[in-house]
């Protein structure tokens, strides 16, 4: 409970700080932001390299039980 709200206040700190007219406002912005856009680009990419038809781990783990519930090799 008390680290939520640590967190929080920094944060709103933070935030409050940013939105502020200073030279260089963008260039910050864009130093806090640019990281989270590229976890959840990196993230999306494996989760399409995944799901992948030709070549994704999901449908060779689909094609593997499919044939070994048929008595099938792979």
């Amino acid at each position: 409970m008390i680290s939520v709200a640590l967190e929080s206040l920094f944060g709103l700190g933070i935030a409050l700080l940013i939105n502020r007219e200073f030279r260089g406002r963008g260039l910050v912005r864009a130093a806090i932001l640019v990281p989270g856009l590229f976890q959840r680009l990196v993230s999306a990419q494996m989760w399409l390299l995944m799901y992948n038809d030709q070549t994704g781990i999901i449908t060779y783990l689909l094609q593997l039980h499919s044939s070994a519930a048929s008595g099938r090799k792979p």
